[in-house]
């Protein structure tokens, strides 16, 4: 997680199109590691050992441990979870030789995801989050962003400055989920393990290693409180609500136990109660009748909106189009406003007459638009939604247009 916060702050100042999918690459970049440690804490502690005794390297020590690196085992986990190619390419390792800047972007996503996950291994070693720190550092110190300078500077156009800001924004969210699942921060992997799941010692091979016990189950979803509300109804504490549906979204994927309908259906719940809207939908592009039309919807009166929530997909200059055409994502906390009202089709405001703030978030495929996700509610919403929330929604957005991609 901490490395997809990492990844969205790349996200967020980059002109390549689906840039999403890098916080997405992100989330997956170090799952080996997570996988082998959670499931078999005394194989990891045989794997790591040595690496932190300076002995070995983590490559070679994996390789002795399970005849594979952690990478290449967390690959194969991604395959048996059949997630799209570009996520498994883009959680794999950089090509050999010095990283330099590109313009294209699956090499952009690869390299944003091993920049986060190098990130988050600072931050990790440096922070409470590890057992024998106490207190979080000034990451102004050039000592813990000059190696991630050298490496990634360059590639992605870094500061020092900026970077610090990005590592101690990283610290802060992470610290707030950890505080909402109830773990400790300073728990590392366990080390007191009984003799009898000991280790032999002896080497396994990957291919020994049962994929299927890897299947992770779905989570119950982080209880976070949402009764205090702004007067548009949207909770005081929609960034709480929507860490907690990113990572309930993360488990629904990992699992590889969903349906495409069952997700988009958790993502429209995720908006409608993090952020207060009234009305929520999935409208997809139908070839038949070549427009936009309402498919799975949520909220007041959705069976009715839902019928009415129809528009063709020719071109045009209103507000959906305009969105869809640009993908661009809309967060709208007053309709009335001149602008806004003249960019409103003529069906959105027959239909839709009482609406007073929205949301448009395009589904682009492949450059291809195939729908979008809109949210409305009867109130003007003059708090907005702030650049962290708004992160994190596109972080679900992604998610799902990754998975709309196999």
């Amino acid at each position: 997680m901490c490395a997809s916060i990492i990844a969205r702050e790349c996200v967020n100042r980059s002109a390549h199109q689906d840039a999403e999918e890098a916080s997405v690459a992100a989330l997956f970049k170090n799952i080996g590691h997570v996988l082998v440690s959670a499931l078999d804490p005394a194989l990891y502690e045989e794997i790591m050992t040595p690496v932190r005794s300076g002995e070995k390297s983590l490559h070679h020590s994996a390789v002795e441990q399970i005849g594979c690196s952690l990478v290449h085992f967390g690959s194969l986990v991604l395959q048996q979870w059949k997630m799209p190619d570009s996520i498994i390419q883009a959680a794999g390792l950089l090509p050999i030789g010095d990283i330099k800047k590109t313009k294209h972007r699956s090499d952009w996503v690869r390299q944003v995801a091993a920049f986060s996950s190098d990130a988050s291994d600072v931050i990790m070693k440096n922070t409470q989050f590890t057992e024998t720190k106490d207190q979080n550092p000034n990451f102004d110190n050039e000592k813990y962003t000059a190696d991630l300078i050298r490496k990634y500077g360059g590639a992605l156009e870094l500061d020092a400055k900026v970077l610090a800001g990005w590592l101690s924004h990283a610290v802060a969210e992470t610290e707030q989920l950890v505080q909402k699942l109830g773990m400790d921060p300073g728990a590392g992997v366990a080390t007191d393990i009984p003799e009898s799941s000991a280790s032999s010692g002896t080497k396994r091979a990957a291919n020994d290693v049962s994929l299927d016990g890897l299947m992770m189950s779905v989570a119950p979803a982080m209880e976070v409180e949402n009764k205090a509300r702004h007067p548009s109804g949207k909770p005081l504490n929609s960034r709480d609500l929507l860490l907690a549906g990113v990572s309930d979204m993360t488990q629904t994927i990992a699992s590889g136990k969903f349906q495409l309908n069952a997700l988009v259906l958790q993502l429209l719940e995720i908006v409608q109660g993090s952020l207060g809207f009234q009305f929520v939908t999935a409208a997809l592009k139908d070839a038949k009748t070549d427009s936009y039309i309402a498919r799975i919807s949520l909220g007041q009166d959705w069976n009715k909106k839902q019928r009415n929530f129809v528009f063709p997909s020719k071109d045009a200059t209103d507000l959906f189009h305009l969105a869809l055409k640009n993908n661009v994502d809309l967060m709208i906390s007053e309709t009335g406003s001149q602008k806004v009202h003249h960019l409103r089709p003529e069906w959105h405001l027959t239909h839709f007459a009482e609406v007073k703030s929205l949301m448009i978030l395009p589904l682009i495929v492949n450059t291809k638009p195939i729908g979008l996700i809109y949210a409305d509610r009867n109130c003007e919403a003059p708090e907005g939604v702030p650049a962290d929330e708004t992160s994190l929604v596109k972080t679900m957005k992604a998610q799902l247009i990754t998975v709309m991609s196999k």
